[in-house]
């Protein structure tokens, strides 16, 4: 019997689903960086109104005419810089897997390259992993640019990126040098650093005591408040997907694992927001790194 049994769930009503996906010319929109002004109307109103630079710099998305962030130092890393900078990327192997675009303001790029493999091992079964790479970006300020190293996990129709190989994030500023990181970055990405990052996830799967595991899942779902009349519906799908994991692996870890990478790689099959998509990723990356 799972440890999960344990936890209590009740209904809750769904949220709304704002995931978005595409392939990459979704993220070649044009965008500007503008100054911004504020309107002078001088002392009582005797002064003739005049524009003031209010001396911050506006992120405009150009097709819709609609300011995306506004601030001080900030220095656009364009999804375009990002695009050319992973060509060598594809030339060497990789392969483009998905794309998303949350509402023009964030995106992210996931590639993988099948050449560098290693096996998972929980109990007695293998479960064969691949090379991954993620790029996050964005043009609202939410998001720092990252390029994450790890690798892919896919079983029964679940995947999702993990691992701590290379974690590279800078804020978007005048001095980042994000994109020369990219071609640097897919070197690090070996046979050998994938091996590594896979024994040390794999003793995560002989962890057994009922306390440890629990403080997992509640790292997982960290964030996430309840409503006054239940549990919040993300926490209640994650545990209805555990359960089915737990069926198939009789191993309460690597349940958690796998249903919430189910969770973050199909996320309309769940109607869940981004924004809890987000912290569901953000979460179980500290979780299983």
């Amino acid at each position: 019997m799972s440890i999960f049994n344990n936890f209590a769930i009740q209904t809750a009503s769904t949220i709304n689903n704002g995931f978005e996906s595409g392939v990459l010319d979704s993220l070649l929109f044009p965008v500007a960086e503008v100054p911004l002004f504020w309107r002078n109307t001088g002392v009582d109103g005797l002064v003739p109104d005049e524009l003031v630079e209010a001396g911050y710099t506006g992120v405009l998305d150009v097709n819709r005419n609609t300011i995306l962030y506004a601030g001080k130092d900030y220095s656009i890393i364009r999804n375009e810089e990002i695009v050319k900078a992973l060509q060598p990327a594809f030339e060497a192997g990789y392969k483009l897997v998905r794309v998303r675009n949350f509402n023009n303001t964030k995106f992210q790029i996931d590639l993988e390259n099948k050449s560098v493999s290693a096996l998972i091992n929980v109990g007695g079964t293998e479960l064969p992993v691949t090379g991954r790479v993620r790029i996050n970006n964005s043009y609202d300020g939410s998001l720092a640019f990252s390029l994450q190293m790890g690798y892919w996990v896919q079983v029964c129709g679940n995947g999702a990126i993990a691992g701590d190989i290379l974690a590279y994030k800078r804020k978007h500023n005048k001095n980042n040098e994000c994109v020369e990181h990219i071609e640097q970055g897919l070197k690090v990405l070996t046979n050998e650093t994938l091996g590594k990052s896979i024994n040390k996830l794999n003793k995560l799967w002989t962890i057994t005591d009922e306390a440890t595991v629990k403080g997992m899942f509640r790292r997982v779902v960290e964030g996430i408040p309840d409503p006054k009349d239940g549990t919040h519906p993300v926490k209640t799908q994650l545990l209805a997907r555990l359960s089915q994991e737990f069926a198939t692996y009789q191993n309460d870890v690597f349940a958690l694992y796998m249903a919430v990478t189910n969770m973050t790689t199909y996320p309309s099959q769940y109607n869940l927001a981004p924004s809890y998509l987000q912290k569901l990723e953000i979460n179980s990356a500290k979780v299983f790194a």
